[in-house]
């Protein structure tokens, strides 16, 4: 699915501090791209697959695995209607939960040594190149 980004690689963008940024803005300069890196690409491309698969987990095995053992329980065998509704509580539970970790900001660095490899010394100069 995200083969052409893999293939084209995707822009690098320095990593400013904030007095950088501020002084970039009020020169009316644009941070630019360093270049493409099939590198970085691979690597955002391989986080994404993997955070979406963990995020996923714990919606997928806790619930059931709870449930089997609240079917255990006096009070569900005395009350087998609770499963449905137990169930769907559980897993509204860990959705919201889960909705709440998807939405939080992760940033990535990745060593600028090793782009340089990918980039070539030329790229990773102070002046953007377009």
């Amino acid at each position: 699915m995200r083969g052409e980004e893999i293939r084209q690689g995707i822009d690098v963008f320095p990593v400013l501090s904030e007095e950088e940024k501020s002084q970039k803005e009020k020169d009316g300069g644009e941070v630019g791209s360093l270049g493409k890196s099939k590198k970085a690409a691979t690597l955002a491309v391989g986080e994404t697959a993997l955070s979406r698969v963990l995020n996923a987990t714990p919606i997928m095995v806790l619930p059931p695995l709870i449930l089997v053992r609240l079917q255990q329980t006096e009070w569900m065998r005395r009350k087998p209607r609770m499963t449905l509704p137990v169930n769907l509580g559980m897993n509204h539970d860990h959705s919201v939960h889960n909705y709440t970790l998807l939405n939080t900001p992760i940033r990535s660095n990745i060593d600028h040594l090793d782009l340089r490899t990918t980039l070539g010394p030329s790229s990773l100069s102070s002046t953007p190149s377009r």
